[in-house]
């Protein structure tokens, strides 16, 4: 739970939130493809529930008026 505070502080907090969301664009498909396979379905479902979280955190600071 604590890295996941921390991620969220720093996607918060960061400097260049068009930046972020611009690499986080770029670096989602190889993330998902890489693991996609590790530790069976559960994993794989609890994996790509984590990744649509941050995808939002992330894509949050760019929909704020």
């Amino acid at each position: 739970k604590a890295f996941e505070y921390g991620l969220r502080a720093a996607v918060i907090t960061h400097p260049r939130p068009e930046d972020l969301c611009r690499v986080w664009t770029q670096l989602l498909p190889g993330i998902a493809e890489k693991h996609s396979g590790d530790g069976g379905p559960i994993y794989t479902a609890a994996l790509q529930q984590a990744l649509a979280l941050l995808t939002d955190q992330i894509g949050a600071p760019n929909r704020e008026p």
